[in-house]
């Protein structure tokens, strides 16, 4: 009889993060989402690629930086094709890295959290504390460990049903690496 069990974990964000900020338009703060589309600038051999953004409510857009006064060379070319091709995957890509918001001092909203059926959450990595301190703003409660593996085997412990863990792009590998580790210590 064998009492091994497997155990799989996919690490998903389904959606672009929203923007929180005044809205010229509006004349108040409001939501901006991802459109998908880039807008792209060239001025002698300089660039700029900025993901566009757009208010829910007026459709005022917001650009945030992505590339700026860069060479074109140093872009990719393939990355720079789609760019121009508006390619929605990459968009989303864009669209979920939190480096890109920090980068453009876009304030990402959080309240989302506040409606959804999460029992607790636990923020880990070495800008825990900040991110603790940013959900704190919005009334979300939650624990902070900077050891990622900590943070995982501890939440398993205590028995939560589903563990869903929302990593940045630059922990996403490391993050994999630790969920993998996990997985063979069963």
């Amino acid at each position: 009889m064998s009492y091994l069990r497997e155990i799989r974990y996919e690490i998903v964000l389904e959606d672009s993060f929203w923007v929180f900020r005044n809205c010229p338009k509006c004349g108040r703060k409001a939501h901006f989402i991802n459109t998908k589309k880039f807008r792209v600038n060239a001025n002698g051999n300089k660039l700029d690629v900025w993901l566009i953004y757009q208010c829910r409510e007026c459709r005022h857009t917001l650009n945030l930086a992505i590339y700026e006064r860069r060479k074109v060379s140093s872009i990719p070319r393939e990355e720079y094709q789609r760019f121009l091709d508006n390619d929605e995957e990459l968009a989303e890509m864009y669209g979920r890295n939190i480096q890109l918001f920090q980068k453009n001092r876009a304030d990402v909203d959080f309240d989302r959290f506040k409606g959804a059926n999460v029992n607790s959450i636990t923020v880990s990595g070495i800008r825990c504390y900040d991110m603790g301190l940013r959900l704190k703003y919005v009334d979300i409660e939650s624990m902070s460990q900077p050891d990622v593996e900590k943070a995982v085997c501890e939440r398993v412990e205590n028995g939560c049903k589903n563990l869903y863990v929302l990593v940045n792009y630059t922990a996403l590998f490391s993050t994999r690496n630790v969920l993998k580790r996990l997985e063979g210590n069963k």
